[in-house]
């Protein structure tokens, strides 16, 4: 149909989300802060950069949001000059990677490994490098779509583990501020590594481009475990 048409579309199913969620309602009864705007602000960042397994999932999840930041240039780039398909032919490779995050999201509710959560996190992060590393390396969509399979297979883990963190490290009348700023800090992370890509794109090539998207994770995984070291607990 064509790009214009795809982001049209796009326009369409967030406009029809937001006419759903309008319709949600509050359910009746439930008890309101009072609490100032500006001072609920400053509890939440003090409750998140103040709590030692909150930095590392919000740290992990920015270093893992640039490498998928960089997929969203770098891919239809390979899809284009490695494979010779048009870049429409990305979004096979991204329907990949969420089939294999709902199959690892289940397994992983369904037979949870024992651990912590902040371990399986940034151990998330580590595996997901190896199927990023081997992506540029595919010879064909086919092989590309199982890379992101397994991606997705492994990225889900440690989505679910860090919503665990978040859920469990503060009471229950700081949830609301703590997701807002952790999901908000962490959601600025994917335009940032776009940005990147764009810039790096010429001087580095597709193939090394798409590799730093697995280097990022990495970087995750050993920022993680480097500030869940920290002692005492803040």
């Amino acid at each position: 149909a064509g790009s214009g048409e795809a982001i049209v579309l796009q326009a369409a199913i967030a406009l029809a989300a937001g006419v759903a969620a309008a319709r949600v309602r509050e359910p009746a009864g439930l008890a309101r802060s009072e609490e100032r705007t500006l001072a609920a602000v400053r509890s939440g960042l003090a409750t998140v950069f103040g709590h030692r397994q909150l930095r590392a999932s919000m740290v992990v999840m920015a270093f893992s949001g640039l490498g998928l930041g960089v997929l969203t240039i770098g891919l239809p780039l390979w899809a284009r000059d490695a494979l010779g398909h048009s870049p429409g032919a990305v979004g096979w490779l991204w329907a990949a990677l969420s089939v294999g995050s709902v199959a690892g999201g289940l397994a992983y509710g369904r037979h949870r490994p024992r651990g912590a959560d902040a371990t399986h996190m940034a151990l998330s992060a580590l595996l997901l490098a190896l199927p990023l590393l081997a992506l540029p390396r595919a010879g064909s969509l086919a092989a590309g779509m199982a890379a992101m399979a397994v991606a997705g297979l492994v990225l889900a883990p440690g989505i679910i583990a860090m919503f665990g963190i978040r859920q469990r490290s503060v009471e229950n009348h700081l949830h609301g501020r703590v997701f807002a700023i952790t999901i908000s800090l962490n959601a600025a992370s994917m335009p940032v590594g776009a940005l990147l890509a764009g810039l790096l794109v010429a001087p580095l090539g597709v193939h090394h481009l798409l590799e730093t998207a697995a280097v990022s994770q990495v970087a995750a995984a050993a920022a993680g475990w480097l500030l869940l070291r920290e002692r005492p607990e803040a």
